[in-house]
């Protein structure tokens, strides 16, 4: 499987136990699809290394992940802070509502009057809820929380997000 076919699934936040669960951060995934989902795909040092999927623990907002090549502690903490991977056609069945963070990189950032605001480089889940990194024209970086509020609509063929203005919120 080439690099291509893959999509970002999650980032691995933290090890847990001593048989070397994976505690996740995932963003607009659907978690119900984990237990149908056995390939992962991690990149260590220029390589990819395949992941086969053993079993779950926790709950869908804090899922635990276990593989079959982790066999305890010391396997995984070099997985901390990690992308994991997953085939790319594996999550295409999400909702409406449902992004894939591939999918919103790269997407251009823009107000209701079509002022062009920047582009996506990022998704960080500092809290509650996501964040849009935007890279501004200038070159500096702006965060927009992904939330009604904020987020207007998201239209992937034409790769757009359309946010509300600043002042409007107020």
């Amino acid at each position: 499987m080439s690099p291509t076919d893959r999509t970002v699934f999650a980032t691995v936040r933290k090890v847990h136990g001593i048989k070397g669960g994976l505690r996740i951060r995932t963003s607009r995934v659907n978690l119900e699809q984990l237990p149908d989902q056995e390939l992962f795909f991690v990149k260590l040092d220029d390589a990819w290394q395949t992941f086969h999927l053993e079993g779950l623990a926790g709950t869908l907002d804090d899922p635990i992940l276990y593989f079959t090549e982790i066999q305890d502690r010391n396997d995984a903490v070099g997985l901390h802070g990690k992308t994991l991977y997953v085939p790319a056609d594996s999550l295409r069945d999400l909702a409406d509502d449902e992004y894939l963070i591939a999918d919103l990189i790269g997407c251009s950032v823009k107000e209701p009057d079509g002022r062009l605001l920047g582009t996506v480089i990022r998704v960080e889940e500092p809290g509650q809820h996501e964040v849009l990194v935007v890279e501004l024209p200038e070159g500096s970086e702006r965060m927009i929380p992904m939330v009604e509020a904020w987020i207007r609509s998201i239209d992937l063929q034409s790769s757009m997000i359309v946010v509300e203005r600043e002042e409007s919120l107020s």
